[in-house]
């Protein structure tokens, strides 16, 4: 259970067993005008550009993987999510690949991933996955699904806007996600910085975005939960505080405690609207959607159908609704 925040007035877990979940299908609403993501992978040795100020190319997939994914198909899943998050007309161009962060010279190595954008506003951007040995990856072959974590807990705080949600995270990692960082978790966490989340770096000789104030950011109107404070902090290039807020992506650190090399460690972390707001709020995005959903491949539907028939049974031979049929495999903590 996490702990409770005293700024928070109430402070929700929702504790789900990702079978249950899992039987959702998840379908991406028509686009229409919305944010496009021109997305392309720099394969090895291929110049990084003048978004970093260093002689830098991009470097060897990693090989200390496993999962069987690949980073072109999970970049792609996260900034389709993305893409159904951000409803306002934006276009980005992100160029991704491996980087051996040694060649940066930072110290610890930056983490396990980076974003590397000139100054405020980003037109295009260099996200760099860490390819050192000490890095454990997890690439999911089916990054749209979740199976290989057993929890869900969704989180949901009134900061001052009403009650939102703070938190998607799925843990209790099995398979070859055991003792690895999720990488689908840090490309969606990448792309909110380069979508301009990010504060002054003066090693990379960049101004960072003036509305991402410190040490909190308050949403307003006409973007929905006008009023919620949301901290913030310089760390790590400007993140959402996550000492305060511990279940947001957009925080520093999503394994507090341990080293930055084991970010996302047994864990994956979804977008929450308190993430999403964060990023339309300092970018002046003013249409977005709180519940970004994915497709699944048409080859899964049959298993999804499946799920919501045995949801359906229940709710028509119980005569419950759909949140009572959960109510076995749910704990729910409220702390007053």
């Amino acid at each position: 259970m996490l702990g409770r925040n005293p700024e928070m007035n109430k402070f929700i877990n929702y504790a789900v067993p990702v079978a249950v979940v899992s039987s959702t299908i998840f379908l991406s609403p028509i686009k229409t005008e919305a944010l496009t993501i021109n997305r392309n992978f720099l394969e090895p040795g291929t110049p990084l550009g003048t978004v970093l100020p260093l002689p830098l190319m991009a470097g060897e997939p990693s090989e200390n993987v496993a999962g069987g994914g690949d980073l072109v198909t999970i970049f792609n899943t996260a900034a389709d999510l993305w893409e159904a998050t951000i409803l306002d007309n934006h276009t980005i161009d992100i160029n991704f690949g491996w980087l051996d962060f040694n060649s940066i010279g930072s110290p610890d190595n930056r983490g396990i991933g980076g974003s590397f954008q000139g100054s405020f506003p980003p037109t295009n951007s260099f996200i760099g996955f860490n390819n050192i040995d000490s890095v454990a990856w997890f690439l999911d072959s089916t990054p749209r699904q979740n199976e290989e974590y057993q929890q869900y807990t969704e989180t949901v705080a009134d900061l001052g806007g009403g009650e939102l949600n703070i938190g998607q995270v799925y843990t209790e990692a099995t398979g070859d996600a055991v003792n690895r960082s999720d990488m689908l978790s840090l490309a969606i966490h990448e792309i909110g910085h380069a979508l301009g989340f990010f504060t002054d770096d003066p090693d990379l000789g960049a101004t960072g975005n003036p509305q991402l104030t410190i040490p909190s950011i308050t949403t307003t109107a006409p973007r929905p939960f006008p009023g919620t404070v949301i901290p913030t902090t310089t760390s790590g290039g400007g993140h959402i505080d996550g000492i305060q807020v511990p279940t947001t992506l957009m925080q520093a650190n999503l394994t507090p405690g341990i080293t930055e090399n084991l970010w996302a460690f047994n864990s994956r972390y979804l977008l929450s609207g308190l993430d999403i707001l964060a990023i339309a709020q300092t970018n002046n995005f003013s249409q977005v959607n709180l519940n970004p959903v994915l497709q699944v491949p048409e080859s899964n539907y049959s298993l999804s159908l499946l799920g919501l028939g045995i949801l359906g049974a229940c709710m028509i031979f119980k005569g419950l609704p759909a949140s009572k049929c959960h109510d076995r495999n749910r704990r729910s903590v409220t702390d007053k």
